[in-house]
C-alpha cells in the first residue's frame, strides 16, 4: 500500500512539472491537476498540502531527474571527458528550453520556489565541477553559474533571438573556450553576435 501510494504521488508530480514548464506558476492549478490525475481536489490537498508543498516537490524532482541524466553521462566508458561535459551541458539546455518563457520568468526569482530552484542549480553546478575540472574549480564554478544564468535569460526570452539550437551550437563552445582564456564568455558572445537584452 505504501509503494502504490508512493507511485501515485511520483506520477502527480510529474504531472506538475509538465504543468510547471508549460504554464508557469501561476497556470499549474491544482484542480487541473486533479482531475488530470484521476482523483478529488481534496485527496490532492491531503497528498501535498497547499499549492507549494507541490510545487516543491516538482522543482526539487525535476533537479534529481537532471542529476540522474549527468550520472548516468559521467559513468559512460570510452568517451572522451570533454565530450561527456558537453553532452551534460546539452542535457541542461534541452531541459532549459522545454519550459515556456514564464516559467524561467518567474521561478529564479521566486521567494518561495526561487530558493529551491537555486539549490538545486548549485548541487547541479557542484557535480559538473566535482566531475570534469581538477583544476582550479572556484573559477569553473563561476564560469558554470554564469552559463546557467545566461541559460536561463535565453530561456525566458530576457535575450532576444538567441533558440536553443544556437545555445547548444554557439554558446556553449564560447563557455568551453573561456575556461582556457579567461575571459567573460557572456560578454563576449553578446559583443561578437550584437544581441541585445529584452526591456522589460
Amino acid at each position: 500500500m505504501i509503494r502504490q501510494s508512493e507511485n501515485r504521488k511520483d506520477k502527480i508530480v510529474g504531472l506538475a512539472i509538465n504543468y510547471l514548464k508549460r504554464s508557469g506558476i501561476k497556470g499549474t492549478r491544482m484542480d487541473a491537476l486533479a482531475r488530470e490525475a484521476g482523483i478529488s481536489k481534496r485527496t490532492l490537498y491531503q497528498l501535498f498540502g497547499k499549492k507549494e508543498g507541490l510545487l516543491k516537490a516538482a522543482v526539487d524532482t525535476e533537479f534529481r531527474h537532471i542529476l540522474k541524466d549527468l550520472k548516468i553521462i559521467a559513468g559512460i566508458r570510452r568517451m572522451p571527458r570533454k565530450d561527456k561535459l558537453v553532452g551534460s551541458l546539452l542535457v541542461i539546455s534541452r531541459r532549459a528550453f522545454e519550459g515556456s518563457h514564464e516559467v524561467h520568468q518567474q521561478l529564479p526569482g521566486h521567494p518561495v520556489y526561487g530558493v529551491r530552484f537555486r539549490a538545486g542549480l548549485h548541487k547541479v553546478i557542484e557535480y559538473l565541477t566535482e566531475t570534469y575540472f581538477s583544476n582550479d574549480k572556484n573559477q569553473s564554478y563561476t564560469l558554470l553559474k554564469s552559463l546557467f544564468n545566461f541559460l536561463s535569460k535565453c530561456a525566458a526570452n530576457q535575450i532576444k533571438g538567441i533558440s536553443e539550437v544556437q545555445f547548444r551550437e554557439q554558446v556553449i563552445p564560447f563557455y568551453l573556450a573561456g575556461w582556457s582564456h579567461r575571459w567573460n564568455p557572456e560578454k563576449e558572445f553578446m559583443r561578437q553576435i550584437n544581441v541585445d537584452p529584452v526591456v522589460p
